[in-house]
């Protein structure tokens, strides 16, 4: 009988500890709404920027794991390194997490306002600077992300590379065997269509 009542408990604990969680698996398109490059940033990095990261460019697919609790929500984003055009040199291949802590990256607890989940990762390691900031937005049960992206390099105060950008997309939902699937095997030119 004791056995009996053990295992009920068991199964009422767990299925409560599953309950209060939530894992939300998005697939988001990303265009670029604002390059904020200016030309004090050097004239070939801002002809550089102007054209790769001009207002509508396309630049990739991004994937996030939401895992929501009510103790708190952690997030990770997941991209190709390469964007607009480049994007097709990742093409069937790994995609990579955002954080790079780890051998597959490391979840980053959100900040959460109204239905905004909002994931940050910022740094510095000389000569480097990035900051990325993805906001995922669920109005009316459809998700959209806006993101804003700074990666600089400086060496002996002079700037050598400089992109910033914000962007937008939508986003769907996936189940976690296909977005699984899309982490470890990559994207391809059928994916970038939601």
């Amino acid at each position: 009988m004791k056995k009996i009542l053990s295992i009920l408990i068991f199964i009422l604990v767990t299925n409560i500890a599953y309950a209060a969680s939530e894992k939300i698996y998005l697939k988001c398109n990303e265009f670029v709404t604002e390059n904020q490059v200016t030309a004090e940033s050097g004239e070939d990095i801002y002809a550089l920027n102007k054209g790769m990261y001009s207002k509508g460019t396309f630049l990739t697919i991004s994937f996030a794991e939401l895992v929501i609790k009510e103790s708190g929500t952690k997030i990770m984003v997941y991209r190709s390194p390469f964007d607009g055009e480049g994007r097709v040199e990742n093409y069937n291949k790994i995609i990579p997490s955002v954080t790079m802590e780890g051998k597959h990256g490391k979840k980053k607890k959100a900040i959460v306002k109204n239905n905004t989940y909002t994931y940050e990762n910022s740094g510095t390691f000389d000569p480097f600077e990035w900051n990325d900031i993805y906001k995922y937005i669920k109005i009316d049960n459809i998700w959209t992300v806006e993101i804003k992206k700074l990666f600089k390099v400086t060496n002996n105060n002079v700037i050598e590379a400089h992109m910033e950008w914000l962007a937008e997309g939508k986003c769907v939902l996936l189940d976690k065997k296909t977005f699984k699937i899309k982490i470890k095997k990559g994207i391809n030119e059928e994916d970038e269509t939601l």
